[in-house]
């Protein structure tokens, strides 16, 4: 061998890490963080993917680990490995260089596969370490696992790829099997606490959630389903006491000891079915009070406490038929009494004419008995007389309107209706008067003088255009109208006039130039 040429010896390096830590450590279910492990595989990856290709194509001295150690836990320190020993550098042959080129490749595709399965073994322990604690349940498992990796080690570091990757794929496997077990245990407890939480078993659903924690003790899940175990005892001996409670009938308290429950825990299950229960049987005791107390007072002649016990009575059961049949005889009793007073007091008002109070009367004993007669037929006979005075006193209010002859028509039906009511009283007979009156003299035309400059165009409403003149005299109903004037070069004119008898002439002409 020249002095320019010194062979590269490669470093034995351990693939899955340092020995097993103390089986009290993998009990305890401490796990190294996520950077440490990451760090970790990494670093054991790139020992197969890099230092490798960095040997020269030159036979190197090959170092052969004594053993391949069993990897570290996470969390645990590595210890450094021990010198490894020297050994006669492999041939040619055995390292791929000067290997007839199927060969090499198909050297080189066996060593892929073993670091493939290496890197899903070390995934499948990292997630088992970050979903499940380790513990009795998983050490011969998880000690076997790690046995197939340090075999899968060795066999790599000596280049036996196929054993290597075999190995590994056996190591995985029982880590997937450990896995699917410690989904089992976790379902299965937390299935079984939730059954017992159900059945109100303590000591059952105690142990259930204990099984599932020693799987998974930070899971949310089973750290309450231990939280509720542990409120159980207290839960059951409230609902004793809302049990005992209600057997003595003493509603409330049973009501209190079940709100104690239900504060303990609110998931506890039949709680809504006994509260339902106790309200049920407090209300049909509350029902029971208000009925004797209303029949007491019935016989006893007291309509008023009656009636209020038997509208407490309604307010607990709407359909009650010994609430509704005693509101009925209360009815009859106390509604003949009161109908006739309202009679007696609608009446009068009626002869007075005094409207508003008639019919407030008359409303009032509908209230009772909507069908009463004498009710139905008074309160017609006050609305029709309100009518009739409101639409007079609209039509005299505005009486200027009477000029125009679709306003005098509709005046004249008023009148007419008026007339037609019977009996008549004084009142409503003195304001037909007042209306017939006034249409007389609003229907009888007056003479009325326009007078104008022969060069201003005249029209009245309701009359029409009367084009220009000096003087002119029209045969006009009394009541408003409106004059215009209109003329070329000049501003338009307009006025409105209430035509009343003997009145002075008019004069409508445009002045006002553009």
């Amino acid at each position: 061998m020249s002095e320019e040429f010194r062979p590269i010896r490669p470093k034995a390096v351990d693939l899955t890490g340092a020995a097993e830590p103390a089986a009290s450590a993998q009990r305890s279910g401490r796990t190294a963080g996520p950077t440490v492990i990451g760090l970790a595989v990494a670093l054991v990856l790139a020992s197969f993917l890099i230092v490798p290709r960095l040997l020269p194509e030159r036979a190197p001295e090959a170092t052969t680990p004594s053993a391949a150690a069993p990897a570290a836990a996470p969390g645990t320190a590595t210890p450094e490995p021990s010198a490894p020993a020297q050994t006669a550098p492999p041939s040619r042959a055995t390292d791929g260089a000067g290997m007839a080129p199927y060969a090499a490749q198909a050297r080189e595709a066996d060593r892929t596969a073993a670091q493939n399965a290496l890197e899903r073994f070390v995934e499948l322990e990292l997630a088992l370490k970050a979903a499940f604690t380790l513990g009795d349940w998983s050490d011969a498992s998880y000690s076997a696992a790690r046995d197939d990796a340090a075999r899968g080690d060795d066999a790599f570091m000596k280049e036996q790829y196929p054993a290597a990757a075999e190995a590994y794929t056996a190591g995985a496997e029982r880590l997937e099997a450990l896995q699917t077990e410690g989904r089992r245990r976790l379902e299965s407890g937390l299935a079984d606490g939730a059954s017992a939480l159900t059945a109100r078993d303590a000591d059952a659903a105690n142990a259930a959630f204990a099984l599932a924690a020693t799987v998974a003790p930070a899971d949310p899940a089973v750290v309450a389903g231990l939280k509720r175990a542990d409120l159980l005892p207290r839960v059951n001996a409230a609902l004793r006491a809302a049990r005992n409670h209600e057997l003595a009938e003493d509603w409330d308290q049973a009501l209190a000891a079940l709100a104690e429950a239900r504060t303990l825990d609110p998931e506890t299950a039949g709680l809504a079915d006994i509260e339902a229960r106790l309200q049920a049987a407090l209300g049909a005791a509350e029902l029971g009070n208000a009925l004797s107390q209303a029949f007491a007072a019935l016989d006893a002649g007291d309509d008023a406490a009656a009636r209020t016990a038997f509208n407490a009575a309604l307010r607990l059961d709407p359909n009650n038929p010994a609430a509704r049949g005693g509101l009925e005889a209360l009815s009859r009793n106390g509604e003949r009494r009161q109908l006739a007073r309202l009679e007696t007091e609608a009446s009068a008002a009626f002869g007075e004419e005094r409207w508003d109070d008639a019919l407030a009367r008359y409303e009032a004993a509908l209230k009772l008995d909507p069908n009463v007669a004498f009710a139905v037929a008074g309160r017609e006979a006050v609305q029709l007389r309100r009518k009739a005075l409101a639409e007079i006193q609209r039509i005299l209010d505005d009486r200027d309107r009477l000029s125009s002859a679709n306003v005098l028509q509709d005046a004249e039906s008023v009148l007419a209706r008026a007339r037609a009511i019977t009996p008549m009283s004084p009142g409503l007979d003195a304001r037909i008067a007042e209306l017939a009156d006034t249409l007389a003299r609003y229907a009888t035309p007056v003479a009325v003088t326009l007078r104008s400059d022969n060069a201003t165009r005249v029209t009245v409403s309701s009359v029409g255009v009367l084009g220009t003149f000096d003087e002119r005299t029209l045969e006009l109903r009394p009541g408003a109208y409106t004059v215009m004037g209109s003329r070329d070069g000049c501003r338009d004119v307009r006025t409105r006039v209430v035509v009343r008898a003997n009145m002075p002439p008019i004069d409508i002409r445009c002045t006002e130039t553009l």
